[in-house]
Parts: C-alpha cells; sequence; structure tokens
C-alpha cells in the first residue's frame, strides 16, 4: 500500500469535484481536519470511509494504488472494493508491527461513543498480544481555542472490577491549543495478553492546563465492538 499515492488520489478527487476540505468532509460525515489529515499523509481513512469514497466516485485499486492518478466516472467494481478493504487492512497491520502471515490474528475498529470526540483507531489480536493503533482524534464539541500552559494523555485499560491500568501516555506538550495537540497525539502500543478483549474497556484521559495550573479533564471511552478472544 502506497500511503503517499492515497493521500494524492484523495486530493485529486476533492479539487476535480471542485470541493473545499470542509465539503469535501461533510460528504463524508468527517470533519475537514480528518480530510486535512488524509491529504497531508499524516493518517488514512478508516475502512468504512473507504467503501464511502470508492462507492461515491466510483474508483478503482489501481487509483489507490501503483497506477498513475486517474479519476474515474464510470467504473464501479465490488471486487476492487474489497480488495481495497483489505489492503487497508494490512497497511494498518504494517504499521503496528502485525505479522501479515499469522493467520490467527484478528481485527476490529476502534471507535469512542463520546459526542465531543471522534476517534478511528484498529486493535489487532490473537491468542497471546493484542495491538492497539490510534491516529485520527478530533475534537468535535464546544470550540476551544485556548493555548494551553501543557496537554498530556494516558491510555487506561479498565477492568471488570473497575480497576484502572496505565497502558501508554501520550507525549506531553506546552503552549499547544488542543486541536493542535490532537493532531499530533498517536497510540501505538502492544499487549502480551488477549485479555483487554475479554470485557476489559479502554478510556483515554486528556488533561489539559492552564497558566495558573487549573487542569481541564476529557475522559473518552473507546469502543472495540463484539470479540471473541
Amino acid at each position: 500500500m502506497n500511503q503517499d499515492k492515497i493521500s494524492s488520489t484523495i486530493k485529486k478527487i476533492r479539487k476535480d469535484n471542485g470541493l473545499t476540505q470542509e465539503a469535501f468532509a461533510n460528504e463524508l460525515n468527517v470533519t475537514y481536519q480528518a480530510v486535512s489529515k488524509w491529504e497531508n499523509g499524516k493518517s488514512i481513512p478508516d475502512i468504512g470511509t473507504l467503501q464511502l469514497i470508492c462507492n461515491k466516485y466510483n474508483i478503482d485499486i489501481n487509483e489507490l494504488l501503483d497506477t498513475p492518478v486517474k479519476v474515474s466516472k464510470k467504473n464501479n467494481n465490488f471486487i476492487y472494493i474489497m480488495l481495497i478493504v483489505i489492503v487497508v487492512i494490512v497497511g494498518t497491520a504494517i504499521g503496528i508491527n502485525i505479522h501479515i502471515n499469522h493467520k490467527t490474528f484478528e481485527t476490529r475498529e476502534l471507535g469512542s461513543s463520546c459526542k465531543d470526540f471522534t476517534i478511528n483507531g484498529t486493535v489487532s489480536y490473537d491468542a497471546n498480544k493484542t495491538h492497539i493503533y490510534i491516529s485520527d482524534i478530533n475534537y468535535c464539541g464546544k470550540e476551544d481555542n485556548n493555548v494551553y500552559k501543557k496537554i498530556e494523555s494516558i491510555l487506561y485499560s479498565i477492568h471488570t472490577d473497575g480497576k484502572e491500568m496505565k497502558m501508554a501516555e501520550g507525549d506531553t506538550l506546552s503552549n499547544i491549543t488542543l486541536n493542535n495537540y490532537l493532531n499530533e497525539l498517536k497510540f501505538n502500543t502492544s499487549s502480551n495478553t488477549c485479555s483487554i478483549m475479554k470485557g476489559i474497556k479502554l478510556k483515554l484521559v486528556i488533561k489539559a492546563y492552564t497558566d495558573d495550573n487549573v487542569s481541564t479533564t476529557f475522559e473518552i471511552p473507546l469502543n472495540l465492538g463484539d470479540t471473541t478472544c
């Protein structure tokens, strides 16, 4: 999978259809920040969004991979769409060090039920190991243009007894707005167990500190979907 090719193709689709990033985002029910990240090569659309783009703009596999960028107006081949889905899964797996020849791995999309945040990520696992990759986090709550003294973040697992366990820490950045912090925030962590797929929940906590050290805390529950381990 060529991420640069996907980025340039998405940008060309948008421009060829005379759409701003915001208008294109509205077509796909995502934020304009997500579109900007796609076009800058910082992330790629999730599987569902890729399918929507292919259906809406009739794109085939060659336009997202290695052939010259060309927007097709007629070709809507179902097999090509399914191949795109497979390629995206494999590409995400590479980003989190998954061996694609390991037949027991399963992959699930990771999202959020929090109304103020949209999160796209991937959880891949087998009986012995779990990989979590999150790279597309957007704030869609009340407008917040504050420049915070510092912002930090922690990813927790929540056990069935309510006990919270720290899984990973995001970078702590200074003199930054919330949106700019989220643009830089990524999690790529592994656990030598499949236990988090057995009823244990995940939560992302973000703390933003003002100059007088007053903090605002955002707690974001993460959805794994139905899984078997």
